[in-house]
């Protein structure tokens, strides 16, 4: 659908600002500290799978907050007054 492509770019675009915050920064830090000193305490054999998993868990968060973002704006319009319903 060429409409939830067009919400996704703009999800992107509305969360420029709140990633360059210092509220987003300050979070990240702390998240990637926390992170660090996990993979500082695991032996080296193992820091590819931790890498591997946040990794993943990050892809999905972002999956999770773009379908919601998506959902939520395509909800809104199509629920006002019968705007774009069938």
């Amino acid at each position: 659908m060429i409409l939830a492509g067009v919400i996704e770019e703009s999800y992107d675009e509305q969360m420029a600002g709140y990633y360059s915050s210092k509220e987003y920064i300050d979070n990240e830090d702390q998240v990637n500290a926390a992170f660090n000193d996990l993979l500082a305490a695991l032996p080296e054999s193992l820091h590819d799978k931790l890498k591997a998993v946040r990794d993943a868990v990050n892809k999905h968060e972002a999956d999770l907050a773009s379908n919601a973002y998506v959902t939520g704006v395509y909800t809104g319009l199509t629920d006002r007054k019968g705007f774009m319903k069938n």
